[in-house]
């Protein structure tokens, strides 16, 4: 009986010493190819490096153009023009309304990890993890232009704005890679744009920050699913989140700019997970060294689940890894450790009173207070990274 356990644990110990092979080097079979786990690993934003900018928000220019009043000398009027490019900060109202607008980008773009904050009274702080300074500037480019829409009519008059749009949704005729934006206008609004226009048909040109991107007509417009028709993606999208974001009428100054490091280089992450793989190890010939035979069955759950947590990682999309993942496994470890010498030391007494291998198993399980923390292991993995 005896060598058979023996037998039945050196197969299981080959077996892990396999799995452990395969997921630190890879195999390939043919056209099959298992990568090491680790290189599987999807890197969180902690691995890269990003771009941010601070920016101010102040009183539109014509704002401040117009907010003097009565006749000025021209000794005034010279301090005047030297002054007209000094920056009015923007009012609380108009910092919040420009600061939830660029909230309303970063959503509607599913822009991952793209941080806005506030930084004083009147700037905002915008981090890009975006390693490409091109792919940088025109998320930044975005997130702070005006994108003021307007629809004109033949004579030049402008008949519908982009304020007067409470939401857009866009539908495609992928055959013919055609892109058509669908918009739900105020009510007051319609009623105004049907009294201005007699004739339904009538084009008109639409421009975002002034410059054309598309003609339409009134009754497009009020149609449910013909709104406008762009045949660039890009475009279309461009307007989709101009109309759903809203117009930024404050004036934008760019202060600062600069890069951001990544709180983790690719050299670190690779000592990292060796240091975390020389701590499993460490902890496997631990448990043996203390508890011998039944020791060594702790070891080899201790290596797989090291295992199969970084195969999981390393397999499972939309899974991220971060630094603070480094700390996840680690508590883990240091539970799974705690509970088995918790439980295996109730194992010895039990084995000590005279109580038979199985039976003291069963006993020291039942009594074990720290076997939840053990089962949650891994879900506190999952749940930190």
């Amino acid at each position: 009986m005896k060598t058979k356990n023996l037998i039945t644990l050196a197969i299981a110990a080959l077996i892990v010493v396999l799995l452990a092979v395969l997921c630190l080097t890879g195999i390939r079979v043919g056209k099959y190819i298992l990568i090491p786990a680790a290189d599987g690993i999807t890197r969180g934003s902690d691995f890269s490096t990003g771009t941010y900018a601070v920016i101010s928000v102040n009183e539109p220019q014509e704002t401040v153009d117009s907010a003097g009043t009565g006749e000025e000398t021209e000794d005034e009027q010279t301090e005047d023009s030297a002054e007209e490019a000094a920056a009015v900060p923007a009012s609380e109202e108009l910092f919040n309304e420009t600061f939830a607008i660029m909230q309303r980008r970063v959503g509607a773009l599913v822009l991952d990890n793209v941080t806005v904050a506030k930084q004083g009274e009147n700037r905002i702080r915008i981090e890009i993890p975006v390693n490409d300074v091109n792919s940088a500037a025109g998320v930044l480019s975005t997130l702070t232009q005006p994108f003021a829409v307007e629809f004109t009519n033949g004579n030049g008059d402008v008949v519908l704005r982009g304020e007067d749009i409470l939401s857009c949704k866009m539908s495609n005729d992928r055959q013919n890679s055609v892109y058509y934006l669908s918009v739900k206008v105020k009510p007051e609004a319609q009623s105004a744009l049907t009294e201005a226009t007699e004739d339904a048909n009538t084009n008109l040109t639409v421009t975002l920050d002034g410059k054309q991107v598309c003609t339409t007509s009134i009754s497009q417009i009020l149609s449910k699913n013909t709104g406008m028709r762009f045949s660039s993606y890009s475009d279309a999208v461009t307007m989709l989140v101009a109309l759903n974001t809203g117009h930024i009428t404050s004036d934008i100054d760019a202060e600062a700019s600069g890069s951001i490091p990544a709180a983790m280089s690719e050299e670190q992450f690779d000592a990292s997970m060796a240091a975390f793989g020389v701590a499993v190890l460490i902890a496997a010939v631990v448990m043996v060294i203390v508890f011998k035979g039944t020791g060594f069955v702790s070891a080899l759950s201790i290596v797989l689940g090291a295992i199969a947590v970084l195969f999981f990682f390393g397999s499972v999309p939309y899974i991220s890894f971060n630094v603070i993942s480094f700390y996840a496994l680690a508590a883990a470890l240091a539970i799974k450790v705690l509970c088995d010498l918790d439980l295996l030391g109730k194992v010895r007494s039990q084995m000590a009173a005279g109580m038979g291998s199985k039976e003291a198993v069963s006993a020291a399980w039942r009594d074990s207070g720290l076997k939840t923390f053990e089962i949650s292991c891994l879900a506190l993995v999952i749940t930190l990274c």
